[in-house]
């Protein structure tokens, strides 16, 4: 399966990283989505957002940059795989912000999941929003949300992979 998504170099890089590719491969499948469309045919957005969210992944794994640091570079790095999205790095803070969020939700559904599990999960959730076009209307807060999971506002401490939703 691998063979039709990724590069060869990319496979090489996942066959010697063998936790790494089950965790990629486990975030693939759960974004597969069974739920036909009108046409009754699967939707594979989802998924296709997931194979982006994969790559750059493993690019970011590479460059030993998955803890961070959060900055200019790091969201250099993931544009080049979103190019057509490019205008949106000009709302960094927000992007970092709600990466962050979506980092900590992905860790709150699963405490034992890896750093990179929980990456690929935040970013897939952000590119549904860059694509869904609700990035560009939210405006920068102050770090305080509402935890859908506990309908409670808390603060988040931490940075990325890094994120937590406070006591």
């Amino acid at each position: 399966m691998t063979e039709d998504i990724f590069a060869s170099s990319e496979i090489q890089w996942l066959n010697k990283n063998p936790k790494v590719h089950e965790s990629i491969m486990e975030s693939l499948e759960d974004s597969l989505n069974v739920d036909p469309l009108d046409t009754g045919e699967p939707d594979l957005t989802p998924y296709k957002r997931a194979i982006i969210s994969a790559r750059i992944t493993i690019e970011i794994t590479q460059k030993k940059m998955i803890e961070g640091p959060y900055n200019k570079t790091h969201l250099q790095l993931i544009f080049n795989h979103l190019k057509k999205f490019t205008p949106v790095i000009q709302k960094e803070k927000i992007f970092w912000e709600l990466f962050s969020f979506h980092c900590a939700c992905a860790e709150e559904e699963d405490e034992g999941r890896s750093k990179k599990r929980i990456y690929m999960e935040g970013l897939k959730e952000v590119i549904r929003m860059i694509e869904d076009g609700s990035l560009e209307m939210i405006e920068s807060g102050n770090d305080v949300v509402v935890n859908l999971n506990t309908n409670t506002r808390q603060q988040i401490k931490g940075k990325g992979v890094n994120a937590k939703f406070s006591d």
